[in-house]
């Protein structure tokens, strides 16, 4: 992230060691695991209004963890999505002819990726509202920024 804004919204559990203690004896696969969870709607329908809802991904502390490797990742990651917008500018480089529109294309087309998702992820999953909006300004600035870049490299 460009900027500390995705961290928003996000807080510590309570009581951590015990509640990871369970799930560390109940959830005996890495995964990304909704609650409730059932695949007949109605059921579905039933327990999102009588318990508590949420979305985990869980990794057991057995698997290794590397910042290295992660931020290594996350580079390439950033790198992948640089030239996504590289080739996308290149596609709409005959109607982007001043610094100001390119700037625009790549702000707009930031903006429909992030959206995309993170509107989801707060409908649907209950991220909270000021995570949504930190993540999406942080990803709408990495956007024009790196619109910035293409358009001065590729004059």
């Amino acid at each position: 992230m460009v900027l500390p804004l995705g961290e928003v919204g996000i807080q510590s559990l309570p009581d951590e060691a015990a509640v990871t203690t369970v799930l560390k004896d109940k959830i005996k696969a890495p995964g990304l695991y909704l609650y409730p969870y059932s695949k007949d709607e109605a059921v579905m329908e039933k327990l999102m209004a009588e318990r508590p809802r949420g979305i985990i991904t869980f990794t057991s502390n057995e698997t290794p963890f590397n910042m290295g490797a992660s931020i290594g990742m996350q580079c390439f990651n950033g790198i992948v999505a640089g030239l996504l917008l590289a080739w996308l500018m290149s596609m709409a480089a005959p109607g982007l002819q001043t610094l100001t529109s390119k700037l625009v294309f790549g702000a707009v087309a930031g903006a429909v990726g992030t959206y995309g998702f993170l509107a989801a992820y707060w409908n649907w999953y209950g991220f909270p509202a000021a995570y949504a909006l930190g993540a999406g300004f942080d990803s709408f600035v990495a956007a024009v920024i790196g619109a910035f870049v293409i358009a001065k490299i590729a004059k």
